[in-house]
């Protein structure tokens, strides 16, 4: 089974936290309360999927129409560099 990314799918905090503490990208992992509201607040959010886990995170604010921030792009370790 390949990858797949989803745009704006419902991602539980547990789930961000370990992609995030999986890719040696400095975040609050440990704070679930706040890794729910960065999910809840952002924009944007695509996630990338191998089976049921979730292994790499983009999450970005937007006005839709001029700019877009991308605060955050994460991808598990093991993941990294391995596709193209």
């Amino acid at each position: 089974m390949g990858l797949a990314f989803k745009v704006n799918e419902k991602l539980l905090p547990e789930q961000m936290a370990e992609v995030f503490r999986l890719s040696g990208l400095k975040r609050p992992h440990n704070d679930l309360e706040r890794m729910e509201k960065m999910i809840d607040q952002a924009d944007i959010l695509i996630s990338c999927w191998d089976g049921g886990r979730v292994v790499g995170v983009a999450r970005a604010i937007t006005d839709y129409c001029y700019c877009c921030y991308l605060s955050d792009l994460a991808v598990v370790q093991e993941y990294q560099k391995k596709y193209r």
